[in-house]
């Protein structure tokens, strides 16, 4: 009775706790301050990010624990952890090529169109031609696509793959030395420990090296093809080699400060609790629910040193490094930010998970399930409210561009914070349910595997959607992402609702006038609505390239001072480009009447009949106006126009 009572009371709190959790999101990701939107989105896209990486690499490294035991080599079971982390980093680095070399290809579009063995026009490049081109870069297979939307295609799956194939990098880095850090030689004490920290970075940068060597000689044998054709071509392959260096930078340093901030923190937590943790960082039960409370004090200091430093160096580097708009930092000085930076995190994820189970599970039953959700959402609380605080300083006006830098730094960190704990949560609770599988005679690993594929398949398709352009394309501005290649978009310009708002905020559109007098069926109808049904072949805004920025003066049209001749203008966002809008509502009968012809004519464009036709026509509409064409010339390009000549 009383293990149905627990279980009772843990599906509660799990139901009453999912709830409030998202309906913090909900207001986190809609707040009015923009600021706080955009930490919620970015933390949130890092927390997705995190949690499906450890995941990924936990389940698999599972895998690979599984096949050590099967053929006895558990003698070589670092090199097969140094061998695993290996594939991980070359996935990344092949990643970064392939998409590099895509986006060359179409950022150089243009200078193509004349180079032999090359299609012109936007062009995307398959994997095997990617592998081919490593060695022989001849010929290149191209599929016709949008430049724009290809762009931006590849710059979502760039970032997407990037952030998730470095985070599994970086914890199969942290797995392999951290597997050497538990052998006996290192586990005596925590100065020796120390010494695996160093190493790490030891081999983490010439690892950097030497994918860095192999990038510079792919350029050389680019380079070398290139001089058989001409410099557009040179030119292409140099643009590509630029783009692999400066995307492959951020993610090698992410795993590099991964793995120096989690075996820093192993060090200290060994030092203060005189106990080793094991390589995923967890402590023995007996030992997490006995920490005294300066123990758990100590470790919440280091992790506030940590942060100190962090600010410390982004401030430093502000000052004195990269201090041209050109010039950038150095890479120590990214590495040493994300570290320390990073290692805050630890901390605090630690010192909150000693604090917990010090504070509420020091007599009770060994309830790692119900430690696990308690800590994921006590520092979802404590980064939720950190994110609130620290924006609301970085607001303020005693805080220079460089203070207000570092803090978002700081905001960064939750991420790690936040998207840890959930995983660890996560992966208890599929430990559970996989226990069950024994019942239908399935291997609690298969039962483990199949159920991390399906959260994993839900998840990572998801987040690159919907939450990863969010923050990419600026979505956290408005609430949503504009995408010109998305035909929802089309539907919102031609709705009649969007002319009533721009009507509204006095926008008016061409071809669109209110309606004055409506027949009882079509009041009735129509009712609610503001305008007319919208022309398909007019309209004052096109959807044109995404870069482009489409600018609306401010108060118009009542403050406007731009008038010619009783027409009124809009500012399109170049310089001097601005378009009349027809106000006379004879001009919009005169308008709506020409363009019935025009389609009358291109109905009847094979009938040598239809000039006769619709010529006494249009002698009555040029009756009417005498002045139309001067109209016209100042309206714009009109189909009439097409017709009168």
């Amino acid at each position: 009775m009383e293990s149905d009572a627990m279980d009772n009371v843990g599906v509660a709190s799990t139901l009453v706790g999912a709830m409030v959790f998202l309906m913090c999101l909900t207001y986190l990701t809609n707040h009015s301050d923009k600021d706080i939107r955009r930490y919620s989105y970015e933390v949130i896209s890092q927390t997705i990010a995190i949690f499906c990486a450890v995941m990924i690499f936990q389940y698999m490294n599972d895998v690979t624990v599984k096949v050590v035991q099967m053929f006895g080599l558990q003698r070589f079971h670092f090199l097969v952890q140094m061998c695993q982390m290996l594939v991980w980093y070359a996935a990344l680095e092949f990643h970064l090529y392939y998409m590099s070399f895509q986006g060359a290809i179409v950022l150089a579009k243009h200078k193509l169109k004349e180079v032999p063995g090359m299609k012109p026009s936007s062009e995307r490049v398959s994997v095997w031609t990617a592998l081919s081109s490593l060695v022989n870069p001849e010929h290149v297979m191209l599929q016709q696509l949008h430049p724009l939307d290809h762009i931006e295609d590849l710059q979502s799956q760039m970032t997407c793959w990037k952030v998730l194939l470095s985070h599994v990098a970086g914890f199969a880095s942290i797995n392999a030395f951290g597997t050497l850090q538990q052998m006996e030689t290192f586990s005596k004490s925590w100065q020796m420990s120390v010494w695996i920290v160093g190493l790490a970075a030891l081999s983490l940068l010439l690892l950097q090296w030497h994918f860095d060597a192999q990038r510079r000689k792919v350029a050389d044998n680019w380079k070398t093809f290139s001089s058989l054709y001409d410099d557009r071509m040179e030119e292409l392959y140099h643009e590509c080699y630029i783009m692999w260096h400066e995307e492959a930078e951020e993610p090698e340093d992410n795993v590099l400060a991964l793995t120096l901030s989690f075996l820093t923190v192993q060090t200290v937590r060994f030092w203060i609790s005189g106990h080793m943790p094991d390589v995923e960082g967890l402590d023995g039960w007996a030992v997490q629910t006995t920490r005294s409370i300066s123990d758990i004090e100590t470790l919440l200091m280091a992790g506030a040193l940590f942060c100190a430093s962090t600010v410390a160096l982004d401030l430093y580097a502000g000052l004195h490094v990269g201090q041209d708009a050109d010039e950038e930092e150095p890479r120590v000085y990214q590495v040493a930010l994300a570290s320390s930076n990073q290692a805050f995190a630890w901390c605090m994820y630690f010192g909150c998970k000693w604090l917990v189970a010090t504070e509420l599970f020091v007599d009770g039953p060994e309830e790692k399930m119900v430690l696990h959700l308690i800590l994921a959402a006590l520092v979802t609380f404590i980064a939720v409210v950190a994110i609130w605080v620290l924006d609301k300083l970085a607001d303020l006006e005693a805080t220079g561009e460089d203070l207000d830098h570092a803090i978002i730094q700081v905001i960064g960190g939750n991420s790690i914070l936040v998207g840890f704990a959930w995983e660890q949560c996560f992966d208890r609770a599929i430990e559970v349910i996989a226990a069950q599988g024994t019942f239908f005679r399935v291997p609690p690993l298969a039962v483990k595997l199949a159920l991390a594929a399906a959260c994993i398949c839900v998840i990572i398709p998801a987040w690159r959607r919907w939450i990863l352009p969010m923050v990419l394309r600026e979505g956290w501005k408005f609430g949503f992402v504009i995408d010109g290649s998305d035909a929802k978009w089309g539907k919102v310009f031609k709705s009649k609702r969007w002319h009533w708002l721009m009507h509204r905020i006095g926008i008016q559109v061409i071809g669109f006038k209110k309606p004055s007098m409506l027949s009882k069926q079509k009041r009735d109808k129509n009712h609610g609505m503001a305008f007319q049904k919208r022309r398909k072949e007019r309209g004052m805004f096109k959807i044109l390239q995404k870069e482009k920025v489409l600018s609306i003066s401010d108060g118009w049209p009542d403050s406007s001072p731009e008038k010619e001749n009783g027409l009124k203008f809009v500012n399109s966002g170049g310089a001097g480009l601005q378009q009349p809008l027809l106000q006379d509502s004879e001009l919009c009968n005169l308008d709506r009447s020409v363009s019935i012809l025009h389609r009358q004519i291109l109905h009847f464009a094979e009938a040598e009949a239809s000039k006769t036709q619709l010529g006494p026509e249009m002698a009555q509409l040029s009756e009417r106006q005498p002045g139309l064409r001067e109209l016209l010339k100042l309206g714009g390009s009109y189909s009439l126009t097409h017709l009168l000549r």
